[in-house]
């Protein structure tokens, strides 16, 4: 090989290996992608309490007002009280509407409560734990009142680790007095799996299926059946969530990649297909389909794929990484080696 041929081998090998080390592996990551996934239900990666969410607005509790810098402007009177009645309005509206979990008889207690689930909506986790915690102190059992405080704590171990040994001690405290809710067994398989403690969190979800099977939990037991590698019995349940629910591009990914990493190419690329059907604009899955394409050995319509994926995010990085790698071993090094740079360029 000639010295300039030489240079620009190695150049390419060079930018592979440091764009490599940015994803550190050939196919994305499955826990950033199931925290994505929490994300699209809602403004976090929580369980069925989101939908007891108001509105997912941060400022909704915003306790400064740029117009009230000195104080003095009559139509400021009392931001503070202005937020404290919008925590009460949505609170109120919580119990009309019982859109929070566990409510009792008592219609003051109830407002009570859903003061402390307006907090928890708003990101005051710190001032929902302290909130739920003045009742318990009336009620030690009041079952809402430990559920909120665990969904607290679980939202601060996304920040603190140390966290979710609270949330978890909650949460078991829910099922011990009321145990065949579906919805804190799910709740605590979602502590549980970033902890890495995943056969647990397939007992819970198990567990919430037996109670009330749903398309989200089947999905959920799923993405942690793929996590554990056991891609037929995921398959199996990305299934049982198709059939429950049709309209589930994420489900439908993860059916694919199923396949995928079980060798099945042609039926995976069927199933990235229809996952595109469902969502025309799915990144992840226009690049799974570039991937199964590349490992087919169409270079062409991987190719295609993966220009898809760029158009609708030109600086994708893991879309850039892998069409850099497909292009060097097809031996277009300079092709590969302007993917690299790009790649280099988001992740210096």
């Amino acid at each position: 090989m000639a010295p300039a041929g030489r240079a620009v081998v190695v150049l390419a090998l060079s930018l592979l290996y440091l764009c490599g080390t940015i994803i550190s592996t050939e196919y994305f990551s499955t826990l950033a992608f199931l925290n994505g996934e929490f994300n699209e239900r809602g403004c976090g990666p929580s369980s069925e309490w989101e939908e007891y969410s108001p509105d997912c607005d941060p400022n909704v509790l915003q306790l400064e007002d740029p117009d009230c810098e000195d104080g003095s402007s009559a139509a400021c009177e009392s931001v503070f009280s202005l937020n404290a009645e919008k925590i009460l309005s949505q609170a109120r509206l919580f119990v009309e509407q019982r859109r929070f979990p566990f409510p009792v008889d008592d219609h003051n207690t109830n407002e009570e409560l859903a003061i402390g689930y307006v907090l928890i909506g708003n990101g005051l986790y710190d001032e929902a734990i302290k909130h739920f915690s003045l009742l318990l102190q009336g009620d030690p059992e009041l079952v809402s009142a430990i559920y909120g405080r665990g969904i607290a704590y679980g939202k601060k171990s996304l920040q603190d680790i140390k966290n979710a040994d609270l949330a978890l001690y909650e949460l078991s405290r829910v099922i011990t007095l009321e145990p065949n809710r579906p919805e804190v067994y799910e709740q605590r398989a979602e502590i549980l799996s970033p902890l890495g403690r995943i056969s647990e969190a397939l007992s819970d979800l198990t567990k919430a299926i037996q109670l009330q099977p749903s398309a989200r939990l089947y999905r959920h037991r799923g993405t942690l059946l793929f996590i554990s590698e056991d891609y037929v019995a995921a398959m199996e349940d990305f299934q049982q969530s198709l059939e429950l629910k049709r309209n589930q591009p994420i489900a439908m990914l993860y059916k694919g990649l199923t396949f995928f990493h079980r060798g099945l190419l042609k039926e995976a690329i069927e199933t990235f297909k229809e996952a595109l059907k469902l969502k025309s604009d799915f990144i992840d899955a226009h690049k799974s389909l570039a991937q199964a394409y590349r490992e087919l050995g169409d270079f062409d319509s991987a190719m295609e794929s993966f220009q898809k994926a760029l158009l609708l995010n030109q600086n994708h990085l893991q879309s850039l990484q892998l069409r850099g790698m497909m292009l060097y071993h097809h031996g277009s090094l300079q092709d590969a080696i302007g993917n690299f740079k790009r790649c280099l360029q988001q992740e210096p």
